[in-house]
């Protein structure tokens, strides 16, 4: 269900991790993925929401993975 809301797709072949217009509820302020494996690579996201949108920060990266948040 997460997975949807976030609109979370991962293409290891890319080594992209990508955000589809993400959503929370309003009831959930914020989540935090940590370790999400993207090919050889890892990271850390925090996902916080906003009135109308949710903000996204990467909080740590090792590797070479790229993420992309489309709204």
């Amino acid at each position: 269900m997460l997975q949807a809301c976030l609109g979370l797709s991962i293409s290891a072949e890319e080594s992209r991790v990508y955000l589809y217009h993400p959503a929370l509820p309003e009831s959930l302020e914020d989540v935090r993925i940590r370790n999400l494996k993207v090919g050889n690579a890892s990271v850390d996201l925090a996902l916080k929401y906003h009135a109308e949108t949710v903000g996204v920060n990467i909080l740590r990266r090792t590797g070479d993975v790229e993420i992309v948040a489309l709204r």
